[in-house]
């Protein structure tokens, strides 16, 4: 594999129209001959409404009868392929219509009428960002089947580089895409993730471990097993498993920069606090992690974490005795919450005194605590 440093990114509808005709070529030619492309995203949608159009290369006579019963024969542009056509269509009702895009009613047409007469079997493909509900009924349970998603999408990047079966790229991939956010833009992330396998695939493990705060969601690890290597968790076990999204290291090093991007952004919380409780002894490494900030997130490896103290970082925390608090100087006060998450409302003319207890000595150097 050569790396291609001036080279564009693939566009987002080559990637899906590549990818969405291989996988209706592996299921074959069906009785039902309609796919309703409604999973997508409004930009990938039509970018794979565009890519399949520059595909096609021949016109194709429909025969949709008039309300009068007389035939008003028109055409549609459709892709050859072995044994059938494809004839993509967009439902847009705001654009100006044409051949193969306009009306969700003119889909409906077609859906009836697309293959009468027809001298080869077709493969009428609607794509809309609404669901159709009445095509989809008519489909079988394959044609129901999402053909692109993004986890497909990333998959393609890896196909189309050239990246052998046993890379750790294609667990980098699956990851990856586990930790896009909801609504995120395919495009971007597919563009960042072509650039990331374009400059490492070529590149030894630890390089590519190295190189994977490009990615954004992941701190760098520049060890050969950065992928599936020796698991990495260092939360609390409730945590750890409200957040853990898969059993490898790299989804452990993706939620550990999760947590800290969260740590960094929270208005509220002082991430010296949080970073304070990880690190417990090194108060040295903490601040120096905090005062770096979440910039310092790039250049902060992986393997710093795991070279701690596991015993350590699964010690019980220091909470609240809620049964232990007074309140004084207050015309009223009350309780919300539970244990550690206890929010306490009070009224009060003028300064009040809280007394409280915890569930365990505190001690001011190895612990922080905040009164919000």
């Amino acid at each position: 594999m050569t790396r291609h440093p001036d080279r564009l990114p693939t566009p987002l509808g080559v990637l899906a129209a590549d990818l969405f005709l291989r996988r209706v070529q592996a299921q074959g030619y069906r009785s039902s001959n309609r796919h309703v492309v409604d999973y997508l995203p409004a930009e990938v949608g039509e970018a794979l409404f565009d890519a399949l159009i520059q595909l096609t290369d021949q016109p194709t006579r429909i025969h949709v009868p008039a309300d009068d019963g007389s035939e008003s024969p028109s055409s549609m542009m459709s892709l050859r392929q072995d044994g059938y056509d494809i004839l993509p269509y967009l439902v847009d009702s705001e654009g100006e219509p044409g051949a193969n895009r306009g009306s969700e009613g003119y889909a409906s047409y077609l859906r009836d009428f697309f293959a009468i007469d027809a001298d080869r079997p077709r493969l009428l493909v609607v794509i809309t960002t609404d669901p159709i509900e009445t095509q989809k009924s008519a489909q079988d349970l394959s044609a129901d089947k999402a053909l692109v998603n993004l986890e497909l999408l990333l998959a393609e990047v890896n196909r189309r580089e050239g990246v052998p079966e046993e890379s750790a790229l294609h667990l980098v991939a699956e990851v990856y895409g586990d930790y896009q956010p909801p609504g995120c833009s395919w495009s971007r992330a597919v563009e960042r993730f072509e650039r990331y396998v374009d400059e490492v695939a070529a590149l030894p493990p630890e390089a590519q471990g190295e190189r994977l705060p490009l990615l954004g969601c992941f701190l760098p690890d520049a060890s050969p097993g950065f992928a599936d290597g020796e698991r990495v968790q260092i939360l609390d076990g409730k945590e750890q498993r409200r957040r853990q999204r898969g059993e490898s290291r790299l989804h452990d090093n993706a939620l550990l920069r999760e947590y800290l991007d969260e740590a960094f952004n929270d208005p509220i919380a002082d991430p010296r606090h949080l970073l304070a409780e990880l690190f417990d002894d090194e108060v040295g490494k903490a601040t120096e992690i905090a005062e770096a900030g979440a910039e310092g997130l790039s250049t902060l490896d992986f393997g710093t974490f795991a070279g701690m103290d596991q015993h350590q970082l699964r010690r019980k925390k220091n909470g609240l005795v809620r049964s232990s608090l007074e309140i004084t100087g207050a015309a009223y006060h009350r309780l919300f919450g539970k244990d550690n998450d206890t929010l306490i409302v009070v009224s009060a003319s003028g300064p009040f005194t809280l007394h409280f207890q915890l569930e365990r000595g505190f001690n001011d150097r190895k612990e922080r605590a905040q009164l919000i």
